[in-house]
């Protein structure tokens, strides 16, 4: 994407600044975290123009976020939480998690659906693999060379809060100190779609400080 946007601005005629700057609010949020570790860890020639990054609500802990998800249904239906325990389903073998998985696939999608998913990581939360989800799943516990600037509301049930929480820990535990900060989502509630719009206010602010030659 990076790309192909440096190659619209130059068959346009735009100007580039050579500031990048990278958003994302949710499932973005995620994304972005994982295009910055991987800008970080690489020799792209965009990874010296980042300026500024502001991430909102993101499941960046994403073994955290299946823990509070699954939390959630346990109050709702008691017996089918407990039926949804890792720490029992591990025993299980995988064709009988993978229909267990593949019931809650259709439980969220819908038996018609033709949504394609990747089942990846429920398979290796079912399973109890920890070790793959960090791996494979988990954006949440590195050290950033630059300024990352979390927003999360509080009540949200979709995406727990916790997810900024342990990140900020995480990366302040290794040394990031003020690079990282989180600010709360001002809405009441602080749920999850209510705090959209504030992140998107919060985000051109953060930006609007850095921002130059536009």
């Amino acid at each position: 994407m990076l790309t192909a946007a440096k190659y619209w601005l130059q068959t346009q005629g735009v100007l580039d600044n050579k500031q990048l700057f990278l958003a994302g609010y949710s499932e973005g949020g995620y994304v972005t975290m994982a295009t910055i570790r991987a800008l970080q860890a690489g020799t792209s020639i965009y990874r010296n123009q980042v300026v500024g990054v502001a991430l909102g609500a993101g499941p960046y802990n994403v073994g955290l976020s299946l823990d509070e998800e699954l939390k959630i249904v346990r109050r709702i239906d008691p017996l089918l939480g407990a039926l949804l325990n890792p720490g029992l389903l591990k025993f299980l073998s995988d064709t009988d998690r993978h229909n267990v998985r593949d019931e809650l696939l259709r439980q969220a999608l819908g038996a018609d659906s033709d949504v394609s998913f990747v089942p990846t990581v429920f398979d290796n939360y079912l399973a109890d693999d920890r070790a793959s989800i960090d791996r494979l799943s988990n954006v949440y516990d590195w050290l950033p060379d630059g300024v990352i600037n979390f927003f999360h509301g509080r009540d949200d049930q979709t995406v727990s809060y916790l997810n900024a929480t342990s990140t900020l820990q995480a990366m302040q535990t290794r040394g990031a100190g003020s690079r990282v900060s989180l600010t709360d989502c001002p809405a009441q509630p602080a749920g999850h779609s209510e705090c959209v719009l504030p992140y998107w206010r919060f985000m051109l602010d953060t930006f609007a400080r850095v921002v130059k030659d536009l």
